[in-house]
This record gives structure tokens, sequence and C-alpha cells, in this order.
């Protein structure tokens, strides 16, 4: 009796692990199109056996399912994540790049390049015959597109600048929603399987939001008992984004919406503004942080990032990770979030990227305004020097500076002149007092001498000397590359000293610099770097795309589902199923044969 009640129960068995077997199949199907589904299957084992004495030992009793488990690689996992941080990070540059490409649209005529050529020619042309009206107002409109194509070009930069700043914004946003629900979901994995259950549903959803973070930034993942995890980033030292306890702990990242400097040279006081938790909806949220002697390197930084890191309660913290809960901070014990891949990685450097070109358009703009208005005034001075002391009648001006009575006659031309140090490629404009009236223009030899050109009673009607200097600049070699840094005026540029190029016969004369490139050859140079590495940045983002895409193959490739496997699966366990059915049908006529044989 004891025989036939065990081949009973072990029966019941099989069909409980069919069962089983049927539903998980089932589950995989209805979710086969999923693509952050991951294939279950269930783990089965023999249940414990029945010992027998004076027989045959021990007896089977079947099979128990011991748990349903996912169809999991985590070294697949682990390569997808990192890949992808650098995809993301990849792509956001080569996408930016591309950007300032369009910019810069050198197609047709209507390129900086092409400017160049229109702006030196019309030089060329009015020394040619410098009393003819026409050929002023040629040059001055000429040079009014240039300036125009410059200021385009540097509030077009600008434009882009802020919108990374608004893409890294959302991106944080973004990121601190995902480290929260993935927060949420390990807690409740780690209580299911504390449990004995196995929460594959809600490991596929954080395998997923994990899967998306890593997009974001480049993050790494410790697994702890129970299914937990704690996540980390590469970039980040001072403790867990996502904690498997003690989760107050746990870092989040804010945005520094504006960035505000005194006057003065670094170090000195920076402010900067962010909201708790990045809730801007709320003034109460709203936080100023003095950082107190901060360094013009670290400030660069703070442009660049834009990133701080905060705790839950959304208070920045110090170098240590304690909260910043006073009014100021040494900059001693502040830092900035630098990331060095992922999205927020990529926007952060095509701050470098934006930065970068606009310095060498700036640059650009300088060496024209320097070496014009040196010419044009026969002062290689901006501010002393020449006949009036400082340069009345610059042709190019700070049009941030510059100021103009109701006549179009500029009426602060000392402070025009102290500005010119400030010009970049955003405010280099025309001296509107020229465009008012063209025979103003210096293109005499002696018009230096003179408060403007219809004043000078030396030069015959037909000399353009000076123009033809200007012209001239066309094939001159400028030290160009040092703008900004050893060089920073009109006088700097013409210093010998710092490779500048030698000023000579009251401008009529320009010297090459030993180390200098022509205005529109370095231009030239600059679109081309910019367009081989726009294409190293494509390259790039293919390779790692086809990388990516070939991981995400193997991963589907194990868990995946197919549905002829599946199909394949669901015969089985119908078969088995119905064998273990026969098996209780049988066993029910031997017993029945036992029982009610024995009552007849």
């Amino acid at each position: 009796m004891a025989g036939l009640f065990n081949t009973l129960n072990i029966s019941k068995r099989g069909i409980n692990v069919m069962q089983a077997g049927l539903n998980v199949t089932s589950h995989n199907i209805s979710n086969a199109s999923r693509s952050d589904y991951t294939r279950q299957r269930i783990r089965v084992q023999a249940s414990s056996p029945l010992t027998t004495i004076g027989s045959a030992g021990q007896i089977g009793t079947g099979a128990q399912v011991e748990m349903v488990e996912r169809v999991r690689n985590t070294f697949l996992d682990y390569q997808i994540r990192n890949e992808n941080s650098a995809l993301a990070d990849v792509n956001v540059r080569q996408n930016v790049l591309a950007e300032i490409e369009k910019l810069v649209n050198e197609s047709g005529d209507v390129g900086l390049s092409k400017m160049f050529d229109k702006f030196f020619d019309s030089w060329q042309e009015l020394s040619k015959n410098p009393s003819d009206i026409n050929a002023r107002t040629i040059v001055l409109q000429e040079a009014a597109n240039m300036t125009d194509e410059f200021n385009r070009i540097y509030n077009e930069l600008q434009e882009s600048k802020n919108d990374i700043n608004d893409t890294i914004k959302n991106s944080v946003v973004e990121v601190n929603s995902i480290l929260n629900e993935i927060n949420e979901l390990n807690q409740k994995i780690q209580e299911t399987s504390l449990m004995g259950n196995q929460p594959n549903d809600f490991l596929d959803r954080r395998d997923m939001l994990l899967d998306e973070l890593s997009g974001k930034l480049g993050i790494s993942i410790d697994t702890k008992k129970n299914n937990g995890i704690n996540v980390t980033s590469k970039d980040i030292n001072l403790g867990n984004l996502v904690s498997n306890k003690n989760t107050e702990n746990d870092l989040r990242l804010t945005f520094v919406e504006s960035i505000e400097t005194g006057g003065g040279d670094f170090p000195k006081d920076v402010t900067i503004t962010y909201y708790k938790n990045n809730d801007s909806t709320d003034e109460n949220n709203k936080v100023e942080l003095v950082i107190k002697g901060m360094t013009s390197e670290n400030f660069k930084s703070l442009e660049k990032n834009r990133v701080i890191l905060s705790n839950q309660e959304g208070f920045a913290v110090d170098s240590t990770g304690k909260a910043i809960t006073s009014k100021e901070i040494d900059n001693s014990n502040f830092s900035s979030l630098s990331l060095s891949s992922g999205e927020l990685g990529g926007l952060q450097k095509s701050h470098l990227e934006i930065d970068s070109f606009t310095n060498q358009i700036n640059q650009l703009a300088k060496a024209l305004v320097f070496s014009v208005n040196a010419i044009h005034s026969g002062q290689s001075s901006a501010t002393s020097g020449g006949a009036f002391g400082h340069d009345t009648l610059p042709f190019f001006v700070n049009s941030s500076v510059a100021k103009y009575d109701n006549d179009g006659n500029l009426i602060n031309s000392s402070d025009v002149a102290n500005g010119e140090v400030e010009i970049n490629a955003g405010n280099i404009s025309i001296n509107k007092e020229l465009l008012e009236e063209p025979l103003k223009l210096k293109v005499r030899e002696n018009d230096h001498m003179f408060q403007d050109g219809t004043k000078n009673n030396l030069d015959g009607q037909g000399n353009g000397e000076r123009a033809l200097a200007i012209a001239s600049l066309r094939e001159t070699l400028f030290n160009i590359s040092d703008i900004g840094k050893t060089i920073n005026s009109r006088e700097d540029f013409f210093d010998q000293t710092k490779d500048g190029s030698e000023f000579s016969n009251n401008g009529l004369s320009i010297g090459d610099s030993s180390k200098g490139t022509k205005i529109e050859s370095q231009y030239k140079n600059i679109v081309t770097t910019l367009g081989i590495k726009s294409q190293e940045a494509s390259r790039e983002a293919d390779n790692f795309e086809d990388l990516v895409y070939n991981l995400e193959i193997s991963r589907m490739s194990v868990s995946g589902v197919s549905l002829d496997e599946e199909m394949s699966n669901l015969i089985t366990f119908q078969h088995a199923y119905n064998a273990s059915a026969k098996v209780i049908s049988t066993v029910d006529k031997l017993l029945d044969v036992i029982i009610n044989g024995l009552m007849s």
C-alpha cells in the first residue's frame, strides 16, 4: 500500500512541476515582445527520498521546483553598461561638433573665409581709387557683413552652451529620478528575497533602470545578499548613489543654476545658486552659496561641469561628503562633479569643445581688430601714442562700450580705446561714425596725423597707401595662437619680445611674426581641425554603436525569449503532465483492484 501511495505522490509532484513549467512558459510567451524582459525557467531538483529498511534502501519520491530563475549573464550586463556609457558620451560630443560645423557654414559665399577675401579685396580696390565714396562704402559694408558673421557665430555658440546647460539640468533630474526608483526597487527586492521568493520581475525592472542610468554616467554595481546592490559612480568617491541599507546617506546630483563672480583677479569669491532636489518651483528651495577664494582652475571646472553632489535633503556636500548648511565654504572644501563618461560626461566635455572653438574665433576677431585698427590709426597702441594720445577713431570697436551722439559721432573714444582689449567675436563691430561718414576713413599715407580722413591736407586725393597696407594684411603672418595668453592688447600684438609682428612707418609696414600664420589660413585650419574632430567622433560613435549592438544581441541570445524554444518546452511539459496523469490513473486502478478485490 505504502509503495502505491508513494507512486501516487511522485506523480502528483510531477504534475505540480509540469504545471509550474507551463506557467513559466506562458509568462515567457506573454512577455516575448518586451526588450527589458529576461527569460525565466524553473530549476527542478529531486525531492527527499524515502529510506526503506531491509529492501532497496532509498527510493526516489519524485521532483519539486526549487525556484523560478532568470536566465541572465551578469558579465554581459557589465560590458553593456560600460560601453553604453562610452557610447552616450561620444554621441553627445558628435552631435555638438556637428552643430558647430553647421554654424561655420562654409558653403557658397556666406562663410567667414569668403568674407575675409571680400573684406581685403575691398581695401585693395579702395587703394586704387581712395577718393571714391562708393569704394569706401563697399569697404564698410563688407566689414559690417564680416562682423555680423562673427557676431552670429559667437551668439549661436553661446546659445548652444545654454542648450547644453539645460540638457545637463534635465539629465540631472532624470538621474535622480532613476536613482530613487532603483532605491525603492532595491528595498522591495531584498524584502521579497528575504522571504524566500525570487523577485524576477522587480529584478528586470531594476536591470532596465541600471542600463538607462549607465547611459547618463559611468556606474559600478556591487551585489549584496538577498539580491541587494550598491550603486556607485566611477567618478564619485564620497559614497553610494544607491545602498542596500542605510539609504539616508545616499548621494544625489544637483544642477548649479547660476554662477556669479565679482571683479578682480582669481582667487576670489564666487556665488553659486542651486535648488534643493532641483525643485525650482518653490523659492524656499533656493540656496545661495559663497565659495571663498575660488581659484581660476576651479572656476573653469565649475563653469564646465555645472553639477555638484548633494545629500538626500538636497543640500550640497563638501569634499568629505558632509552637508553644507552654512552660507559660505572655503574653496579647498568645495568641488564640482566632473564625469568621465555617459551623457552627462559628454555634455560637460562639450563645453570644452564649444569654449575651444569660441576662443579660436575670438582670437581671429582680435587679430583683425589689432592689425586693422593699428594701420588705420597709425598707432601700435590703442591707449597711448600717436597724434592724440589714444586711438580716437578706430575702425573696429567694442559694441558694448562704444556710445554715439544723435549724429552718429563716437563720444567716448577713450573708453573705446581701453575697451579694445575686451573685444571678441560677440561684440566686434564697425565704428558707426565711419558708417555715417565714409569720408572719415583713414586711407592715405598721412591720415594718421589727423582726427579723420577729411582733415588731411598733406596727401593728394589719389594717395591710398594706408588702404593698401590694410589690404596687405591678407598675406601678413601674425601670432594669433598666443592671443589671450601672452598677447592681450594691441601693444602686445606688436611686441616682438612676445613674438608679435613688427610695426613700423606709422603702420604702413607690418612685419611677419616668427611664429605667425595668415588670418585666413588660421581660420581654414580651425575649420579643417573641426571637420577632422567631427569625423573622428562620428567614427568613434559608429564603432561604439556596433559594439553595444553586438553585445545586446549576445545578451538577447541568452536572456531573450525564443518562441520556438518556448513552444518546444510547452510540448515537453504537456507530454510530461499527461504522463504523470497517466501514472495516477494507473495507480488508481491498482488501488481499486486491491481494495475492491479484498472486499469481494
